[in-house]
């Protein structure tokens, strides 16, 4: 009887043995890394969890506070505070600057594969030899001469913002994080992708909510150690609410995709008014 639970129990506990083996691996392998950088003081294993706010706005008072409260050392060593996962780690200016020229330091952490059904392997998620040849690749359409073609853009939805959004909350005290967010989505899609999303007007467009939720349920992935397993995440149905917004968005791009395509094809699209996507296109 004892060998027939150990054999049934097995596999779950795997299930949630792999993961942990995983972190903590991960950790040493930073650990040891980051080993002669100066920093503040840490536990073992959890490092400053304890000491991060984990919630969006809590998370970025608690760094500002940080990066306050030690500036006097930051000066002293010379240092610059960046923040990794959970863990802040003070690196000094040379080893940032070593880090993000870098050609070779390029394949993002584990943190990032929670992105991939939805980003896929492109630029951002990329690594090796496919990393620098897109790279190469996409290197033209970031001359300042294609960003300048995007101001107008910026200006029309810019004024939305100030004209139409913001004008009935004049005197009054109000959350702009999520009406910057709306602004800069617009921007984006018209910029990036040739398409005007109205997101400003259309907050509850759903497009507009797959990327906010989808955010929003990577944050929370990232920061909660229990729901790193993805079998956790099934069993409490948030893969299922994440795949499902990943679909919604996944469907708008092919569909713009499939647009823009078209429309370079019948000559539609005018040559000043091309977006990032009919370069990529082309």
């Amino acid at each position: 009887l004892p060998l027939a639970v150990l054999v049934i129990l097995f596999p779950f506990c795997m299930l949630w043995l792999l993961p942990v083996v995983k972190f903590v691996r991960e950790l040493w392998r930073q650990k040891r890394m980051t080993a002669g950088l100066p920093g503040p003081p840490a536990l073992p294993l959890i490092g400053n969890l304890l000491n991060v706010d984990r919630s969006a706005e809590g998370f970025t008072k608690n760094m500002i506070w940080r990066t306050n409260s030690l500036s006097s050392i930051g000066h002293e060593l010379g240092c610059t505070w960046i923040l990794h996962r959970c863990f802040i780690t003070p690196l000094t200016g040379r080893a940032v600057k070593d880090i993000v020229d870098s050609s070779e330091e390029i394949t993002k952490g584990h943190d990032y594969d929670l992105l991939l059904p939805w980003l896929g392997r492109g630029l951002l998620l990329n690594t090796g030899d496919a990393w620098r040849a897109r790279r190469r690749l996409l290197t033209p359409t970031f001359h300042f001469s294609q960003l300048d073609s995007y101001i107008s853009a910026m200006n029309r939805h810019a004024k939305v913002f100030v004209d139409e959004i913001l004008i009935d909350r004049i005197d009054s005290k109000f959350d702009l994080y999520p009406l910057i967010k709306l602004c800069s989505l617009d921007i984006i899609c018209e910029t990036a992708m040739g398409k005007e999303l109205n997101a400003q007007h259309n907050p509850a467009q759903p497009y507009v909510t797959a990327v906010s939720r989808l955010a929003q349920l990577s944050i929370e992935t990232m920061s909660k150690p229990y729901l790193w397993s993805r079998t956790v995440r099934k069993l409490i149905g948030k893969e299922q609410e994440f795949m499902g917004y990943v679909n919604t968005a996944r469907d708008f791009s092919h569909s713009v995709i499939e647009e823009r395509r078209t429309a370079l094809e019948r000559g539609e699209v005018e040559q000043n008014k091309r977006a990032f996507l009919d370069l990529l296109l082309m």
